[in-house]
C-alpha cells in the first residue's frame, strides 16, 4: 500500500509540473513529457498487469492535462506499453543505453501515432510539423529519463524483487 501511495504522489507531482512548469522549458519542437517517464518506468520495472493498468491510468491523466479527448492517451499508451513489456523480457538491460533506446523508441512511437491520428482525423496540423514535434519530444524526454528513473528507483516505487507496485 505504501508503494502505491508513493507512486500516486509521484505521479501527482509529475502531472502538476507538466501542466504548470514544463512549458517554460520548451523550445520550438523540443518539449518534454514527464508522464511518459512514469509510464516507461512502469513498463521497464513493473509486472505486466501493473504496467498496463498504470499506462491506462496515466494515459487518462495525460488527457486531462492536455484538454484532449479522454481516452486518446490511454489508447496510445496501452499498445506501446504492451510492446515494450514484450521486448524488455528479451533484452539484456545491464547497460543504461538500452533503457535510453527503449525510452526514445517508446516516446517516438507514441508521438508518431499521435501525429498520424491528428493529421488524419482533424485539420490540426501538418504531418511534417507533427513528426518533427514527435522527434523533439522523444529526444528531450529521453534526455531527462536517467534523472527521473534514478529518482523513481530511489523512492522505491516498484518492488525490485517481485516487479510489483506493492508487496501484498
Amino acid at each position: 500500500m505504501v508503494r502505491k501511495v508513493r507512486f500516486i504522489l509521484c505521479v501527482a507531482v509529475l502531472f502538476l509540473l507538466q501542466v504548470t512548469v514544463v512549458h517554460r522549458f520548451t523550445h520550438r519542437f523540443l518539449r518534454p513529457d514527464l508522464l511518459y517517464l512514469a509510464v516507461i518506468f512502469l513498463a521497464l520495472e513493473a509486472d505486466f498487469t501493473g504496467a498496463l493498468w498504470g499506462a491506462f491510468g496515466l494515459g487518462l491523466l495525460r488527457d486531462l492535462g492536455s484538454c484532449g479527448r479522454i481516452g486518446a492517451g490511454a489508447l496510445l499508451f496501452l499498445p506501446a506499453t504492451a510492446a515494450l513489456l514484450i521486448v524488455r523480457d528479451h533484452l539484456v538491460r545491464e547497460s543504461p543505453w538500452t533503457d535510453l533506446a527503449l525510452t526514445f523508441a517508446y516516446v517516438l512511437a507514441c508521438g508518431l501515432l499521435s501525429a498520424l491520428a491528428v493529421s488524419a482525423f482533424t485539420s490540426g496540423g501538418h504531418l511534417g510539423q507533427l513528426t518533427a514535434r514527435a522527434f523533439g519530444q522523444a529526444a528531450f524526454t529521453t534526455a531527462l529519463s536517467p534523472l527521473f528513473f534514478v529518482a523513481f528507483a530511489n523512492l522505491g516505487l516498484v518492488d525490485e524483487s517481485a516487479g510489483i507496485l506493492d508487496a501484498t
